[in-house]
């Protein structure tokens, strides 16, 4: 079986609501030496930008990825409240089958 080795490591996803899977990827990361990233997971607009990735680069796909390999990254991480996770869970799956 061929293996994947990753540029980083998703240590923070706001969506996961216990964080279990989030402390983790933390502590995979920082055993192997993995730069972190993380990522708000919106599937709606307003939640946009809850988390993210702030990569110190140039403006360019070259300098974004060796930045982020380098481990040129600062988390900014809020989870999404759980009330809007509850509305989405609830608009997905009960509001279409009433």
């Amino acid at each position: 079986m061929n293996t994947v080795e990753p540029d980083a490591i998703e240590v923070f996803n706001s969506r996961l609501i216990l964080g279990i899977r989030n402390f983790q990827a933390e502590r995979y990361a920082q055993k192997f030496g993995y730069p972190r990233v993380a990522g708000s997971d919106a599937h709606v607009p307003e939640l946009v930008g809850t988390t993210y990735t702030v990569v110190e680069a140039e403006n360019n796909v070259g300098s974004i990825m060796s930045s982020i390999c380098d481990g040129k990254t600062d988390i900014q991480k809020n989870r999404t409240p759980i009330t809007s996770f509850i509305k989405q869970v609830y608009m997905n799956n009960w509001k279409t089958s009433i």
